[in-house]
């Protein structure tokens, strides 16, 4: 093993050990400007969609520790000028249930609580009817529109709802549950990566991120969230310490947020709250590096193909037939094709993986 290879596979350390992942080609739409005229439009690229698991066990025993209720609560305002109430019949105080109090004032914390605790129990709309828990993108677009800090305290709230879907699926046979989820363009452009917000605090978004850069070799795009932004500053120190090749560009515009943050809480509804973090960013590794546990313990050896993804069903967008997502597929093939010259960018070493796609 060369000390490259080495340096990798301290890279596993990234994130849990039981981390694995599913990855599908998948349509993704593209925002395209003519530098001459100025107009825009979208066009339908191949991307991929990835869905982060974790070992089963590890996720329950997460959950089990979760912060209690009443902890959480306090930290929003909960005490007992707040919450305590005098009881007419029995002529004494008492304090207001925590989950309760939480969910009376879910108007002004900006948790929703009652969508939080509905989206918990999972869903029955698998081809199966079987229950699943819902997947990072799904409940990041259930939960955002209801309120600024729509993630808070989801593990500790429903820890109990979240337990019984995970439970229910062990039962089953299962050893993973998924957390996190991602989204790219095969040029690594429009990372999206999202992390159910029960799990956060276990490194799921570096082990997300490492699941695009393993497959595409190349991260970039003009507009970061806060949390995107200390995601890519975070795999930058990751890669550094490890000694790994890697190149790394960001404008300094794109590290001064265009609002600051006392604007992005009382706008937070608006896209540059939401991503302040404008510019150009890039990142690139090896993509040849794929598999044999260099960037993470275990690649999928099988990828699927899928006619299409959440955002794009959300903009109404058509399913697309497994003719034209072979099109897009090949499109892209050539396209990396031909950077591969003596002049070519070292790290365009294409996607030989792309043979691996299951059509049937």
């Amino acid at each position: 093993m060369t000390a490259f290879e080495e340096a990798w596979d301290l890279m596993k350390a990234i994130g849990p050990e039981s981390f694995r992942y599913s990855q599908d080609i998948a349509p993704v739409l593209v925002n395209r400007t003519n530098p001459f005229t100025g107009d825009s439009w979208n066009e339908d690229e191949a991307g991929l969609q990835i869905i982060g698991r974790l070992g089963i066990d590890e996720a329950i025993r997460h959950l089990e520790d979760a912060e209690d209720v009443e902890a959480f609560a306090r930290k929003h305002g909960y005490n007992e000028g707040t919450a305590e109430y005098y009881d007419d019949d029995n002529d004494e105080y008492h304090m207001q249930d925590p989950k309760e109090w939480l969910y009376d004032r879910e108007w002004d914390t900006e948790i929703p609580v009652g969508t939080q605790q509905i989206l918990a129990r999972g869903t029955t709309n698998t081809p199966k009817g079987k229950r699943r828990p819902y997947l990072a993108d799904e409940l990041r677009e259930n939960l955002q529109p209801q309120g600024r800090l729509w993630g808070e305290g989801f593990g500790s709230l429903n820890q109990r709802a979240l337990l019984d879907v995970i439970e229910e699926s062990r039962d089953e046979g299962a050893k993973t549950t998924p957390v996190s989820t991602a989204t790219a363009a095969l040029a690594g452009h429009g990372s999206m990566v999202d992390v159910n917000p029960a799990f956060r605090g276990l490194g799921l978004g570096s082990s997300t991120l490492a699941a695009i850069l393993e497959n595409t070799g190349r991260v970039y795009d003009t507009r970061l969230s806060p949390g995107g932004f200390a995601l890519a500053n975070s795999m930058k120190r990751q890669l550094d310490d490890e000694g790994i090749d890697h190149t790394f560009h960001m404008d300094r515009r794109m590290e001064a947020p265009v609002m600051d943050e006392e604007s992005q809480i009382r706008n937070w509804r608006h896209a540059d709250a939401r991503y302040p973090h404008q510019g150009k960013f890039e990142m690139k590794i090896d993509p040849s590096l794929r598999g044999k546990g260099k960037v993470l313990p275990v690649s999928p050896k099988k990828i699927g193909w899928q006619p299409t993804t959440l955002n794009r069903i959300i903009d109404g967008e058509d399913l697309l037939s497994e003719e034209k997502m072979r099109k897009l597929v090949e499109r892209a093939a050539k396209f990396r094709a031909l950077r591969r010259g003596p002049k070519a960018d070292p790290f365009g070493t294409g996607f030989p993986w792309l043979d691996d796609i299951k059509w049937e």
